[in-house]
C-alpha cells in the first residue's frame, strides 16, 4: 500500500469535486460511495483511481481516510464497523458537518483503535468546491495541521482553528449566519411579493446599499421563479445543519428562540413538497409561503 494513497468516502454534491482535486494533484485515490455510479465523473479526470466496493475496502487501501459522509448516523456507523486492524496507523479526517459531541466521540474511538483523528469541516457550496476554493477549517493539533496541510490545500485554503470541537463549532456558527441571512431574505421577499411591491425597486435598494451580498441575486432568481433545481446546497442539508446548530447552542447554554424559528421555516419548506429535500436551500422561500 502506498503511503501517499488517500481514501475518500461520500461523493455527494461537494465530495465529487473534492475527490477530483485529489486526482488532479496526482495523488493515488480510492473512493467509495453508496451509489457506485456517482464515481463515474472521476474516471474522466484520469490518474490513479480505484473504486472500492465497500467502505472497509477503501480504508484498507489507504493511509489517509477522508469522510464526506452525510451526517452523524452514517459517520458513526462507518467508524463502528472498523476493527483495530483496519484503523491502526491511519489518519481519519472527517470533513462532514457533524455534531461536536460525535466528533469528540469519534476522536476517542479512533484513538482507542490505534488511529489518528482530525475534524476538518469545509465552508462553501458545490460551486465553490468545483472551483477548489473551499475554506477548510482544521480541528486537531498544530503538528497534524502541518503534516496534512498540503493534502487539504487540494480543496482550498486550510485554516487552523483549534482543538477537536472548535473547528466544528466555528463551522456551525458560520452556517447559522448563512441560514439566518437566507431565512431573513426569504421572509423579506415574501413581504414584497404578497404586498404587491415592485420587486425590482426593492432589489435595487438592497443591492446598492449596505445589505448587498453577491448571493442574494442568485437566491432572488430562484425564489422569483419558484425553481430550485440548480442546487448549490440542499434543503435537506440545511435542515441537518440548523439542527446541529441548535444542539450546539443548547450545549453552550445559549438561547435557541431565533434558531428554532429558522428551523421551523426550513421544516415548512421540506413539508411543502416531497421533492423539496433535494432542491436548493433557497426553497426555504416555500416555507415562508406555506399556508397555515
Amino acid at each position: 500500500m502506498s503511503s501517499e494513497r488517500v481514501a475518500f468516502l461520500g461523493l455527494g454534491l461537494m465530495g465529487i469535486h473534492m475527490a477530483g482535486y485529489i486526482l488532479k494533484r496526482k495523488k493515488s485515490l480510492v473512493v467509495w460511495n453508496r451509489t457506485a455510479s456517482k464515481a463515474d465523473p472521476l474516471k474522466e479526470v484520469g490518474g490513479d483511481l480505484t473504486i472500492a466496493n465497500t467502505q472497509k475496502e477503501a480504508v484498507n487501501s489507504a493511509s489517509v481516510i477522508i469522510s464526506m459522509l452525510f451526517d452523524d448516523k452514517v459517520n458513526s456507523e462507518f467508524v463502528d464497523a472498523l476493527s483495530p486492524e483496519d484503523v491502526k496507523g491511519k489518519t481519519f479526517i472527517i470533513m462532514s458537518t457533524i455534531s461536536v459531541k460525535l466528533s469528540k466521540d469519534l476522536h476517542s474511538r479512533i484513538l482507542a483503535k490505534g488511529g489518528d483523528y482530525i475534524e476538518c469541516p469545509v465552508l462553501g457550496n458545490n460551486k465553490v468546491a468545483e472551483s477548489g476554493k473551499l475554506q477548510v477549517l482544521f480541528g486537531g493539533t498544530e503538528a497534524q495541521f502541518e503534516k496534512h496541510k498540503d493534502l487539504l490545500s487540494s480543496f482550498g485554503t486550510p485554516k487552523y482553528i483549534g482543538s477537536i470541537g472548535q473547528a466544528l463549532s466555528c463551522k456551525l456558527a458560520l452556517n447559522e449566519m448563512i441560514l439566518a441571512i437566507l431565512s431573513g431574505f426569504a421572509t423579506s421577499m415574501g413581504i414584497i411579493e404578497k404586498a404587491g411591491v415592485d420587486k425590482a425597486k426593492f432589489l435595487d435598494i438592497v443591492m446598492n446599499g449596505p445589505m448587498a451580498l453577491p448571493y442574494l441575486s442568485v437566491w432572488e432568481k430562484k425564489m422569483s421563479n419558484h425553481n430550485y433545481n440548480d442546487v448549490n446546497f440542499s434543503l435537506a442539508g440545511a435542515f441537518k445543519d440548523i439542527s446541529l446548530v441548535i444542539e450546539r447552542i443548547k450545549e453552550l447554554e445559549l438561547d435557541t428562540v431565533y434558531t428554532e424559528g429558522i428551523r421551523s421555516l426550513v421544516k415548512n419548506a421540506l413539508e411543502a413538497d416531497p421533492k423539496n429535500p433535494e432542491l436548493d436551500m433557497s426553497a426555504v422561500f416555500e416555507g415562508v409561503n406555506k399556508k397555515k
